[in-house]
């Protein structure tokens, strides 16, 4: 399953979006230096933000882990939680 992967500089908010490869790998190439956030997310997982500081000339490295979530009852209501049992959000 491929994941939307989104980079965002904060300094200007410019976002350049993608989909990950088969194996969950993306490379966002050139990027100007200065600080990111980066969002992934993909259909029944969790979003997963990060934020990453890129230096001229070199490479930075964001490893990414999406949780499950599930849609199960919970004290009457419906709440979207991940594998670990944590509420992510009422459905």
């Amino acid at each position: 399953m491929n994941a939307k992967v989104a980079v965002t500089i904060t300094a200007t908010a410019d976002t350049r979006k993608q989909l990950s490869g088969w194996d969950g790998g993306f490379v966002f190439n050139p990027l100007l230096p200065g600080l990111y956030t980066v969002t992934v997310e993909a259909p029944r997982f969790s979003r997963m933000l990060s934020n990453v500081t890129v230096v001229a000339g070199d490479r930075a490295r964001v490893d990414a882990q999406l949780l499950s979530r599930k849609l199960i009852p919970r004290r009457g209501k419906r709440c979207l939680i991940s594998t670990n049992r944590t509420c992510w959000n009422k459905a």
